[in-house]
């Protein structure tokens, strides 16, 4: 009623399907609801999947970049009703729901954003201040994460190169300190720790599965996959905090079966694997040493 300007009633028979929504109403619900108006036009079985991204700004947001992150985690959250829920990562970089718990290495990702995005003037990793509503989402995100019942994780062994160079990068260019980098370097080393413990029991500190593997392969990309209830949301990674998303369930169980796949040329470390276990942890907290 509020978007379209029009009355209870013209509202209702539109939701019944007595009348037909308009191309210009269609329009104004999709963009205030953030949805794919051309995926809904497109029934046909066999269609392409559909990506789209949405920028969101992570230093300044506007209502509308809240309003999808929180959605976000509403539908996360949902997982803890669903027993079959699942996400699955494949990733040769720390994946979001591991490091969102630490505050420093979750403001290098916000700053190396701010100066990749280009939307404004590059600022110094120590000037970069996280708004407290974001903070807010960033832990409520970890912890929806969390409540997913099986989470598989297939890490690159180079998982650390990556960080290590661009610690050195943006040192080297005087947008951080060197007392900085070492401070996030501690946070990593820490997350390593944690991610270790994770693989010994096999299972978050709520009691769900966390499945972790060690791929025999390299990977340039990292794709993430997430399933709770009806909700079938597929990404792949790009710009930093964003990625390419889909919702469709076909493109779901698509991009699922390539990611579990992986885990056919991978080793399995969690609960098992002991030995390529204790080397995988010892060569990545070397990786860091080198910086």
């Amino acid at each position: 009623m509020d978007v379209l300007s029009i009355g209870k009633e013209a509202a209702y028979r539109r939701l019944r399907g007595e009348v037909s929504f308009s191309l210009k109403e269609a329009a104004l619900l999709a963009n205030e609801l953030d949805f794919s108006l051309s995926e809904v036009a497109n029934t046909s079985p066999d269609k392409r999947f559909n990506y789209s991204i949405h920028l969101v700004d992570f230093e300044t947001p506007s209502p509308k970049d809240y309003k999808i992150l929180e959605a976000y985690v509403d539908d996360v959250r949902q997982g803890s009703n669903d027993p079959f829920s699942q996400l699955a990562i494949t990733s040769n970089r720390f994946p979001q729901q591991l490091y969102l718990r630490y505050k420093n290495i979750t403001r290098f990702a916000l700053f190396k954003w701010i100066y990749e995005s280009g939307l404004r003037e590059a600022k110094a990793y120590h000037e970069v201040i996280v708004e407290e509503r974001m903070q807010e989402i960033f832990r409520a995100s970890r912890e929806a994460h969390m409540q997913i019942r099986n989470a598989y994780y297939v890490f690159d062994r180079q998982l650390c190169w990556a960080l290590t160079h661009e610690l050195k990068y943006f040192v080297s260019i005087k947008l951080l300190r060197e007392c900085d980098a070492k401070i996030i370097l501690g946070e990593v080393h820490k997350l390593l720790d944690y991610m270790e413990q994770l693989s010994i029991t096999g299972k978050y500190e709520n009691g769900n599965d966390v499945y972790m593997y060690v791929s025999n392969t390299q990977f340039d990309k990292a794709f993430y996959n997430l399933k709770v209830g009806q909700y079938h949301l597929s990404v792949i990674q790009a710009c930093v905090l964003n990625g390419l998303a889909c919702t469709e369930k076909s493109c779901y169980y698509e991009m699922n079966s390539w990611i579990h796949s992986r885990r056919r040329i991978s080793t399995l470390i969690s609960c098992s694997g002991e030995p390529e276990r204790i080397v995988f942890f010892k060569d990545l907290h070397q990786q860091l040493d080198e910086f």
